[in-house]
C-alpha cells in the first residue's frame, strides 16, 4: 500500500557567481566530434524537483537539553535557510518522540525526545522522515506508536515503522510539480528480533532475516506507481568509512529492483557516493543533528545532500558540509576543512566511478583524467548539456591547448543544435575545411557569423588559440557589441588590434575576463581546454540569466 501526498513548495532560486580561471592554457581533444547539441530547457512535462537529504537526527539526550533550554530551533538556526531552499527535505529521525515508556533494559543508548522538539523539523521544512533504525523502539512499542501520532499531528510524513507489518512497510508518494516521488525505508540493524513488525504486531520495516526480499518487493511495486523511487536504508557499521560487501550486495539488489536514489544512515560518519548520471547512492550521510562522539571527530561532520531529480533520474547532486558544535549544526565555512571533506569524499567515491569536486558537486566519472581537476565542474556541466563528449580513450585532456575548431565547436553549440548546424549552407567559396572533417558545420557557422572569411590561405583548424584569439572569436559570435564607455583597458592590451581590444573590453564588462591581480590579461598566453570549458560555462550562465530577466 502506498499513500500519496501533494505539497505546494516555494523554491528559492540563485545564480552562482563563477570566476574564470586564467592560470593554465588548453581545452578539448582534436579527435572528437565532441559537440552534439545546444543547451535546451527541459521539455514540457519534465519538471525538476530539488530534494535535501540529511543523515541522523537526534532530538534527545544533550540535544534535548539544549532544546529544553533554548527552544526547538536551537540546533537548527545555522541550517534553516538552506533546508528550506529545496522542494522537499528528508532525514532519519533516530529517536522515539513522546512521554510514555521506559528505556529498554540491556540497551546501551536509549533516546526519547519531547514532542515539542518536532517543531524544529517543521520550521526547517522537513517533509518526511525515516523511522527504520535502531532507536525508534528504545522506549518500547507504546512510545513508538506515540511517535507516529506526534509526527502525524505535526504534519511530518514517516516511513519505516507502523502498527503492523503492512503499515511499517507502507510507502509514501509525494507529488511535487506533477512529479510523483516515492519513499520507502528499511533497517538492516535492530537489537532484537521483536523489533521487526509482523502481522498484527507493531514494529519496524526490518528486512535482515529475509535476504532483502521484502524491500526488493516493495521497490518493484513502488516503481510501477512513482516517477522517482527513493529508499532510505539503515545499514553498515558505525564509524567506518567504507561500505561492507553485504551493503554493496543490497545496493545492487535495490538498483536492480528499480530504486533511483538510495540514502544510507547508521555509520555516523560521511561515506562516499555512487552516481552514474541517473541513479544515486549515498552510503552514509553521517550525523546531522546529533550528540558527538569525542573519540571519533569525524562524527561532528555531516552534510546536506541536495539532489535535483526529473522523470529521467537524478540530474545533479551537491553536498553542503555541516559541522556540529555543542549540539548546534551549522554549514562548514572553513575553506581548509571544506577542502579536506571534499577531498576525502572524492577519494572514497573513486571506487564507484564517481567524483566530488572542490565545490561539493558530485559527478559520474565520465572522463578518467579529471579527478581533482579545478575545471571538472565546468567540463561536466557542458557534458551534461551535450556540448562535449571527450575523446575515444575516455579522457578529456583538460590541459591540452584549445584549438580553433574546438572553440568554434563550443561557441556554435552554445547557439544551435547539431541538427540545425548540419543543415546550414556553407557560404560561397567556403574552403576552411572539407565537408568530411568533424568541425565542418561549426566552422561554417563561424563564417556565417562573420568570425572567419570563407577562404583563408594557410588556415589550420588544429592551431592552438591565444587568449586574445579566444576573446575575439567569442566577441564576434556574440555580435561585436561595444563595451560601455568607461570600461578600463587591461594593462597589457594596448598593442593589440582595435578588434581584440574591443573584445577584451566587452568581455571585461560581461565579467568573462577578470585578468590577473596586476590588471594583466595575458593576451598572448595559450588557452587550455579546461579554460575554454570554464569560459563557455560562464557565458551560458550569463545568457540564461539575461533570458530570464
Amino acid at each position: 500500500m502506498v499513500r500519496v501526498s501533494k505539497r505546494i513548495v516555494l523554491k528559492f532560486w540563485g545564480v552562482p557567481v563563477l570566476v574564470v580561471m586564467l592560470a593554465t592554457a588548453a581545452v578539448f581533444a582534436p579527435v572528437l566530434p565532441f559537440c552534439s547539441a545546444a543547451p535546451e530547457e527541459s521539455p514540457p512535462g519534465s519538471p525538476e524537483v530539488t530534494i535535501n537529504f540529511v543523515g541522523d537526527v537526534l532530538l534527545a539526550h544533550g540535544i534535548g537539553d539544549l532544546i529544553a533550554k533554548e527552544g526547538p530551533m536551537a540546533p537548527w538556526w545555522g541550517v534553516k535557510d538552506i533546508l528550506l531552499s529545496a522542494d522537499l527535505t528528508v532525514g532519519n529521525l533516530e529517536c522515539a518522540v513522546g512521554t510514555t515508556g521506559e528505556p529498554l533494559k540491556g540497551k546501551e543508548y536509549t533516546f526519547r525526545a519531547r514532542p515539542e522538539s518536532l517543531k524544529g523539523l517543521v520550521e526547517c521544512g522537513f517533509d518526511i522522515v525515516s523511522l527504520a533504525n535502531n532507536h525508534t523502539l528504545d522506549y518500547g512499542v507504546d512510545c513508538m506508536l506515540e511517535t507516529l501520532k506526534h509526527l502525524d499531528d505535526y504534519g511530518i510524513l514517516h516511513v519505516g515503522a507502523g502498527k503492523d507489518a503492512a503499515s511499517a512497510w507502507e510507502g509514501r508518494i509525494i507529488e511535487v510539480k506533477g512529479l510523483k516521488i516515492g519513499f520507502l525505508a528499511t533497517t538492516m540493524l535492530i537489537p532484537w528480533g521483536w523489533w521487526r513488525a509482523d502481522t498484527g504486531k507493531p514494529g519496524l520495516a526490518a528486512d535482515f532475516s529475509t535476504w532483502n526480499k521484502a524491500i526488493v518487493s516493495e521497490v518493484k511495486a513502488m516503481k510501477a506507481r512513482a516517477d522517482v523511487v527513493i529508499v532510505l536504508v539503515h545499514w553498515g557499521t558505525e564509524y567506518t568509512l567504507e561500505p561492507e560487501d553485504w551493503v554493496l550486495k543490497l545496493r545492487r539488489a535495490l538498483l536492480d529492483a528499480g530504486a533511483d536514489i538510495i540514502i544510507g544512515t547508521h555509520p555516523h560518519v560521511l561515506q562516499g557516493f555512487s552516481y552514474d548520471g541517473k541513479r544515486f547512492t549515498a552510503f552514509s550521510l553521517g550525523n546531522f543533528v546529533f550528540i558527538t562522539n569525542p573519540k571519533v571527530p569525524l562524527c561532528q561532520t555531516g552534510g546536506i545532500l541536495k539532489l535535483t531529480v526529473t522523470r529521467e533520474g537524478v540530474k545533479s547532486a551537491k553536498l553542503y558540509p555541516t559541522t556540529i558544535t555543542w549540539g548546534r549544526t551549522t554549514l562548514l565555512e572553513d575553506p581548509a576543512k571544506k577542502a579536506e571533506v571534499f577531498s576525502s569524499l572524492n577519494t572514497l567515491s573513486q571506487r564507484f566511478a564517481t567524483q566530488v569536486d572542490t565545490e561539493g558537486n558530485i559527478w559520474e566519472r565520465r572522463f578518467s583524467d579529471l579527478s581533482g581537476h579545478w575545471a571538472v565542474t565546468y567540463i561536466m556541466s557542458l557534458e551534461r548539456r551535450g556540448i562535449v563528449n571527450g575523446t575515444p580513450d575516455g579522457t578529456f585532456r583538460p590541459n591540452d591547448p584549445l584549438t580553433v575548431e574546438e572553440w568554434a565547436c563550443l561557441l556554435a553549440s552554445a547557439e544551435m543544435s547539431k541538427d540545425e548546424l548540419t543543415k546550414l549552407a556553407a557560404p560561397a567559396g567556403f574552403s576552411l575545411v572539407t565537408p568530411e572533417r568533424w568541425s565542418y558545420p561549426y566552422l561554417v557557422y563561424m563564417c556565417l557569423q562573420g568570425v572567419f572569411p570563407p577562404a583563408q590561405p594557410g588556415f589550420d583548424p588544429k592551431a592552438p588559440l591565444t587568449r586574445a584569439e579566444v576573446a575575439l572569436m567569442m566577441w564576434k559570435t556574440a555580435g561585436k557589441s561595444p563595451a560601455s564607455p568607461g570600461i578600463p583597458d587591461f594593462a597589457d592590451t594596448a598593442d593589440l588590434s582595435d578588434e581584440k581590444r574591443a573584445a577584451f573590453l566587452w568581455g571585461r564588462e560581461q565579467g568573462l575576463f577578470d585578468g590577473y591581480g596586476d590588471n594583466r590579461v595575458g593576451p598572448s598566453d595559450f588557452f587550455t581546454r579546461a579554460q575554454g570549458a570554464a569560459l563557455l560555462h560562464k557565458w551560458l550562465l550569463l545568457k540564461e540569466r539575461g533570458a530570464s530577466s
